[in-house]
């Protein structure tokens, strides 16, 4: 089942080349498919189509195009199903991956060894495919933290997935894209990053240095300050270097470094209210929360009590997966029905004499319903800061 039986031509460094060219390496090596394996995803793929967690199946990252998962009886695989005209470019993406690393001595990326196989389900066959699974941690907040903390032993590979990104035109590199594999530091005090997700290969700018439509954060906006000046380095050796990308890279340091002072911030947030876990609850006192100085006080206070019980059921019950940061990260919508308490309350003013015409200015954002009840959490230091509003809601640092 393992077989490969396709000659796909395809793109790396600039030339074209067959999947049959000696210089090419394939991914099959290390996974080997047996008829059980197949029979046992075969037998859970309703569970998978219908984004169920049950029968074994565990979920990493699924849409209606794609589905990630792994399933209890094959632990050392993770499955992925996308759809059927993308499957082959896609294995052609980790082929060129695979074969980028072993030509430039790329030896701290990891391009997990995969295979294709066939599956049916209600009449149909599917190809999905196969995947080594990488000793990570799933969740993107979490790698967030791992690149700060295993900072010091990542910029050799920091300078290597450069190169591979200019080699590559991989675009979408994102925390959770490219993970830190556990327990791989080796002699010369170097951790490997995984590429698990290999599907966009756009532009070498774009991965290198992010970008909109669709958004996208870049390597620069990855690490640390001295590890972005490595990649400019290697983008100029690599790729065609102009002054109007050069500016662009100035730009895209700059918000990193602004981005990084915030991370600051918020680590001694975190060290000055002893938040160490990430669930860690939102204990207030009555007369903390005095709102009498605004019409409509009563409903202040029971909209301020509203907040803290929903960050605080957020926090509990936030995946122990994630960082700190990413556990009170939360998102208060408030669009989503008119029987909820925050409906509309980002809209709404307990002063009448302010009109809706001016709903996106700050001024008026500041003296809604909810932005005076978050500022009031923010000033007592239950909020970290708000990250942004806009006509869907709120999204908070706790």
């Amino acid at each position: 089942m393992n077989k490969i039986d396709f000659f796909t031509p395809i793109q790396y460094d600039g030339q074209e080349k067959s999947i049959k060219h000696p210089s090419v390496v394939l991914l099959n090596n290390g996974v080997t498919l047996t008829e059980s394996t197949v029979q046992k995803v075969q037998s859970v793929m309703s569970s998978v189509f219908k984004m169920e967690e049950n029968n074994g199946v565990k979920l990493y990252s699924s849409q209606p195009t794609h589905r990630i998962f792994s399933i209890n009886s094959e632990p050392n695989l993770i499955f992925k199903y996308v759809q059927e005209n993308e499957v082959e470019e896609r294995y052609n993406r980790m082929v060129i991956a695979k074969t980028v690393c072993k030509t430039h001595d790329l030896g701290l990326l990891v391009i997990p060894d995969a295979s294709k196989f066939e599956v049916e389900h209600q009449g149909k066959k599917y190809t999905l495919i196969a995947e080594e699974k990488v000793e990570i941690k799933p969740e993107g907040s979490a790698q967030e933290q791992c690149y700060e903390d295993y900072a010091d032993s990542l910029n050799e590979t920091i300078r290597q997935l450069a190169v591979f990104i200019c080699k590559t035109g991989f675009s979408d590199m994102e925390w959770r894209n490219a993970p830190v594999v556990e327990n791989s530091l080796d002699g010369n005090g170097n951790r490997k990053i995984a590429l698990i997700d290999l599907e966009e290969m756009s532009t070498a700018e774009k991965g290198l240095f992010g970008g909109a439509r669709p958004p996208r954060r870049g390597l620069v906006n990855c690490v640390n300050e001295e590890q972005g000046k490595i990649v400019v380095k290697e983008a100029k050796k690599h790729l065609s270097w102009s002054s109007s990308l050069g500016e662009f890279a100035e730009f895209r340091q700059n918000v990193r470094k602004r981005e990084l002072k915030d991370v600051a911030l918020l680590r001694d947030f975190y060290s000055t209210h002893n938040i160490q876990n990430g669930d860690e609850q939102i204990v207030t006192k009555t007369k903390e929360l005095d709102f009498s100085g605004y019409p409509k006080s009563e409903k202040l206070y029971k909209l301020a009590i509203g907040l803290i019980d929903e960050i605080n059921q957020r926090t509990k019950g936030s995946s122990s997966e994630k960082s700190v940061k990413g556990r009170r990260y939360i998102y208060i919508n408030t669009n989503i029905t008119a029987d909820t308490l925050f409906y509309t309350k980002d809209r709404m003013c307990p002063n009448r004499k302010l009109s809706w015409d001016y709903d996106t200015t700050e001024e008026y954002r500041n003296n809604t319903y909810l932005g005076i009840v978050v500022k009031k959490l923010v000033d007592l230091g239950h909020i970290s800061k708000i990250i942004k509003r806009n006509g869907h809601g709120y999204f908070l640092q706790a």
